[in-house]
């Protein structure tokens, strides 16, 4: 009897006499786990960017394989180790492990150019070919990138070469991400892949739906992108978007004629993507341009994620602190009574604005007339969209206070004046004050984020609080 059990087992055979006797045996079947193809733990390319003649070094660790491969020109390797290669041209390298269950493979890049590559990567061009597809139906994905170290594809498919291709076949409507990372950072780009069935209708009319909202990059921020698609049986004039943020209409484009089925990808370039206002609308036909199958789907609002990339509260304790005049060095988490200013978490504190806060920062001046404290935070680099956000004002009860001045700056690596950014007067009124702080003007730069508070003529109760101060994009 052939028998093909799914787990180790144990079979017993029983053999019966005519007097009643019996007798046993067993033979058992051991079900091993299926083997694994093997793992590329890493696989870079140091610098990877070199000028021509100059050399960059490949890093690699492997597991699982029976033999490594790394093509062009280096052949068999060992499962992990270095070599150094000195290509006359930009070049993608492949490295290829295989053992008996399969291979996996991994690549790394090394650009060749007159001068070596600074910055993040640029992704050139990523994009699904059709964008819209029935389920089962197949989509193409295309991108190239340049000046990347690794680049990997989300849902699984894990790294790919800088320029490619890959099928991809879904049941519904997937977002794809490509992102790409060298020694500077890392940047990303998502598109969807749209999956729609036709409805069922008597009349040949078209049916606009917005199905995608994004943030896309743009410049030193980042805008509003959507995608249209008709997903009616007849093919729809042009016609006109609109963007709407908290409500208020900020932008329009143009969308020319779409046959029945096709889609469209667009951006609203006339607002620039700010954090602190999340809530979008894109609204397809707006001008009702199009006689439709259904006239009520035109609409999607979302809300879009903003990144918190900074916590100037939570991270005050990375912080240097000073107060003056004269100058002073002083310790995060100093005394509330001490008189050459403090800085420190205050925690379920009730501020000017009677509401009560978990968790806040307090700034106190030097008790002096016309003292100051500032807190130069650790340096970082500005990232693309960036914005300073932040609530201040005093703690309740500051009615002694003639007023200070919230200022918030910048020092870039490598020099010793500061740049202000923003500031704001304020006084103990019941209400908080806000700094929203567009930092486009300093994106890429590397240096340190400074927060300061000046006392007015005198220092009394100037109990400044930063209740909230965050770097978003």
């Amino acid at each position: 009897r052939a028998v093909t059990p799914t787990v180790t087992t144990v079979y017993t055979l029983i053999a019966t006499a005519v007097s009643g006797k019996t007798a046993t045996a067993t033979a058992q079947v051991t079900v091993s786990a299926p083997a694994t193809a093997p793992i590329v733990r890493s696989f870079l390319a140091n610098p990877p960017a070199i000028s021509e003649g100059d050399a960059s070094t490949l890093n690699w660790d492997v597991s699982g394989a029976t033999s490594v491969t790394i093509n062009p020109d280096v052949g068999a390797v060992a499962a992990t180790g270095t070599t150094s290669v000195s290509p006359s041209t930009t070049t993608t390298y492949t490295l290829t492990a295989t053992n008996a269950a399969g291979s996996t493979t991994a690549t790394a890049q090394v650009e060749v150019s007159g001068s070596t590559h600074t910055g993040p990567p640029v992704i050139e061009r990523f994009t699904a070919s059709p964008p819209s597809i029935h389920p089962g139906e197949t989509s193409v994905l295309s991108w190239e990138v340049t000046g990347a170290t690794t680049v990997a594809l989300d849902r699984g498919i894990g790294p790919v070469a800088p320029t490619g291709t890959r099928s991809v076949s879904v049941l519904g409507t997937t977002n794809y991400t490509l992102t790409a990372s060298n020694a500077y950072g890392h940047v990303f780009e998502t598109i969807p892949v749209v999956v729609t069935d036709w409805p069922s209708s008597d009349d040949d009319e078209p049916d606009l739906i917005v199905t995608t909202i994004t943030k896309v990059a743009h410049g030193d921020g980042y805008i509003v992108g959507y995608t249209i698609l008709n997903q009616g049986e007849g093919d729809s004039p042009p016609t006109t978007a609109k963007l709407y943020v908290e409500g208020v209409l900020e932008d329009s484009d143009s969308i020319p004629a779409l046959d029945a089925g096709d889609s469209i990808s667009g951006t609203f370039i006339s607002w620039t993507y700010e954090p602190m206002h999340m809530s979008v609308k894109v609204v397809a036909d707006a001008d009702d341009d199009a006689d439709e199958e259904d006239e009520d789907n035109n609409e999607k609002a979302v809300s879009l994620t903003a990144e918190v990339v900074v916590n100037f509260v939570d991270k005050a304790n990375l912080a240097d602190w000073q107060t003056g005049n004269p100058l002073t060095s002083i310790s995060f988490g100093g005394a509330i009574s001490d008189s050459r200013g403090f800085a420190c978490h205050r925690t379920n504190v009730k501020l000017e604005d009677g509401d009560t806060y978990a968790k806040v920062l307090e700034t106190h001046p030097k008790w002096v007339n016309n003292g100051w404290i500032h807190g130069l935070y650790p340096s970082m680099t500005i990232p693309q969209g960036a914005w300073f956000v932040a609530d201040v004002g005093f703690l309740s009860g500051a009615t002694g206070t003639d007023g200070v001045t919230f200022l918030v700056w910048f020092l870039e690596d490598g020099y010793s004046s500061p740049k202000l950014l923003d500031s704001v007067a304020a006084d103990y009124d019941g209400d908080l004050d806000r700094l929203e702080i567009d930092l486009s003007s300093i994106v890429g730069d590397s240096g340190s984020i400074g927060v300061e508070v000046l006392a007015g003529s005198s220092s009394g109760q100037d109990w400044a609080v930063w209740a909230e101060a965050r770097l978003l994009r």
